[in-house]
């Protein structure tokens, strides 16, 4: 028995050396991050894909997070990546692709402990959903004129979504390939009416449990050229609210008369950009695991005039934990300040402390003192609060 064990110890590490596919036990549940893409410089063959996995670890974890919390929580991933434990929430990392020259590029599926992400996210009081976002279909529609772009390789769209997605990981994007079956059945204007069934198909064939009509159309208003982008969300019995963006084109070009589509790319990559930021809100809203509320304290703060207010205001109100600050109370005495913050009460006062406040704890466990270290520039500031 003893040998067997040692067996498929060895095993197991020489799979993992060669970048093998492990299968996961089934009590080892996991969330993923797939085809994350690495590149790096020639270096140490020996070290190059030791070096691609971490980085690919540590890339493609924030883009879990995105997966799977609310948006109005991805201010406070920054400061929960500081304290992530990377040797807890590891779990395995795949290798799809991988070659040597010119440079060294891999392809991973990366996965994480599903217990260890989770018992981060509780930590830091963030909520989060049961599940990732799933595979999302993009169906890219360029309008200018009375012509729209589908399935044609010159659809200039194609690029910048491309770009956009390797940053955004709410949801595993794909793009048809556009075949020609595909081809027959779906074409641009049945896209932008609302061909639901027709769209689905093509979802389905891709393994994906929703599809996006990414319509962007370049119009001319008021003397100026606009982009204006429509996202429609396609799921079986789902109704979503389109996700759309608008900007002035500044610097358009024209070639022999026509637009010059190389010109746009960076309002190009600005939509791509807003758009998938947005989409699939009301996916991350289902099966939300609430977790504690926020951390609240309040700050008495006594100025030694408006201008140090709006000091606190700006130094506090910048931090990446903050969920509410707001002043509640200012008088000729002092000011006291509502802080509700995401994660720990010694991390944030530790926080607070590097913005170069001095912090000190009252017999009101929820009230802390602040007040400005002395600027030696300014000489000493009196900010003591007098007895009451």
């Amino acid at each position: 028995m003893k040998n067997l064990k040692q067996f498929y110890s060895l095993l197991l590490c020489a799979l993992t050396l060669m970048g093998l596919p492990i299968v996961a036990q089934a009590n080892d549940d996991a969330f993923s991050v797939k085809n994350y893409e690495v590149t790096l410089a020639r270096g140490n063959t020996n070290t190059l894909r030791e070096r691609a996995i971490k980085q690919a670890t540590r890339e493609a974890f924030p883009k879990l997070l995105r997966q799977l919390t609310p948006r109005h929580t991805w201010s406070a991933h920054s400061n929960l990546l500081e304290y992530v434990n990377w040797d807890d929430v590891s779990y395995k990392t795949n290798i799809l692709e991988e070659k040597y020259n010119p440079v060294y590029k891999a392809v991973f599926d990366i996965y994480y402990r599903e217990k260890a992400v989770k018992d981060l996210l509780t930590k830091f009081n963030i909520p989060y959903t049961e599940s990732t976002g799933g595979r999302v279909l993009i169906v890219p529609v360029f309008e200018e004129g009375n012509f729209k772009q589908l399935w044609e390789t010159t659809n200039p769209l194609k690029d910048a979504l491309n770009d956009a997605v390797r940053s955004h990981g709410s949801f595993e994007y794909i793009m048809p390939e556009g075949d020609t079956d595909e081809t027959a059945a779906l074409n641009a204007d049945m896209a932008t009416l609302g061909a639901g069934d027709l769209i689905l198909n093509l979802a389905n064939k891709y393994e994906a449990t929703a599809a996006v009509v990414y319509h962007a159309k370049v119009s001319k208003r008021f003397g100026s050229y606009y982009l204006d982008v429509t996202a429609n969300w396609y799921e079986p019995d789902v109704q979503a609210e389109p996700s759309l963006f608008t900007a002035p084109i500044e610097d358009i070009a024209f070639v022999g008369g026509e637009i010059d589509y190389g010109s746009l790319n960076g309002v190009f990559k600005l939509a791509a950009d807003d758009i998938l930021s947005h989409l699939g809100a009301h996916k991350r809203s289902q099966g939300l695991v609430e977790v504690n509320k926020p951390g609240r304290v309040f700050l008495r703060f006594k100025p030694a005039d408006a201008r140090d207010l709006e000091k606190l205001k700006e130094v506090v109100g910048e931090l990446n934990t903050i969920s509410e600050f707001k002043l509640r109370v200012l008088n000729v005495k002092d000011s006291v300040f509502q802080v509700d913050f995401f994660g720990d009460r010694d991390a944030f006062k530790e926080q607070l402390q590097k913005t170069n406040l001095t912090v000190e704890e009252t017999k009101m466990p929820m009230v802390w003192k602040v007040q400005f270290k002395n600027d030696p520039f300014l000489g000493p500031v009196n900010y003591e609060f007098d007895d009451e």
